[in-house]
């Protein structure tokens, strides 16, 4: 296998990131990357045991289940070719990334040089741009749902507003709970505005609960009552 190889399989796989960033997980790419070294130290043997143990402690991940979850969706999406299955998580899997069927792509080719034409189109530009005009990049990135947990997206914005609204303690139970909810549930995989549902049937779910269940309330999010009555 030649020197560029590795680099190519790498890129394969970042191209198929870009393309598909509503599945992937930082630790895909990083038990992914670690095969590929350990392929590499091991000389590009064809076939070659990839302990679970050691892929574990190399990618930092803790729990069987999260590792082997995130493994076998290396394997389903044709990354990894599973020459033959450990017998359990202290055994080492046989596997092949030369000549697996990795996913192919020019997603990421194509936004570079979206991304490279963008940045030579602005430094042509004066530097005292209009008042609209940095407006709308602001609203632009405010726009940007970020992941919480694995199913519920929110704007920065949308967050901030939540976490001064309910508390973080509230906030990160409605979350869980939305989180849960939407694979397990036909009608919640069908949400699409995660902000109105975290305020509406979820935040009344949070009222019912027993005030046993209720995170207490941080000091800086009490009233000075609040603060007197817990001392």
């Amino acid at each position: 296998m030649t020197e560029t190889s590795g680099y190519q399989l790498s890129r394969a796989w970042f191209n198929f990131a870009f393309e598909n960033p509503e599945i992937i997980r930082p630790i895909h790419g990083i038990i992914y990357l670690f095969a590929i070294e350990h392929c590499n130290r091991l000389g590009w043997k064809d076939k070659f045991g990839f302990p679970t143990t050691m892929a574990m402690e190399a990618v930092g991940v803790k729990k069987y289940q999260t590792y082997i979850k995130a493994f076998n969706s290396l394997v389903d999406w044709g990354f990894i070719k599973l020459v033959q299955k450990s017998k359990n998580q202290y055994s080492a899997n046989i596997i092949n990334i030369k000549s697996a069927h990795t996913k192919k792509g020019k997603a990421l080719d194509k936004a570079f040089i979206k991304h490279g034409s963008k940045q030579l189109e602005s430094m042509g530009q004066s530097m005292g741009q209009s008042k609209d005009s940095i407006d709308k990049q602001v609203n632009n990135k405010q726009q940007t749902k970020g992941k919480h947990l694995d199913y519920v997206f929110l704007t920065q914005k949308e967050y901030e507003k939540l976490l001064v609204d309910f508390g973080e303690g509230k906030l990160k139970m409605c979350i869980e709970k939305l989180d849960n909810a939407i694979p397990n549930s036909k009608a919640a995989k069908s949400y699409k505005d995660h902000n109105r549902v975290l305020r509406g049937w979820v935040s009344r779910w949070f009222e019912d609960l027993p005030k046993s269940e209720k995170p207490r309330k941080s000091l800086l999010e009490m009233t000075d009552e609040e603060r007197f009555n817990a001392c």
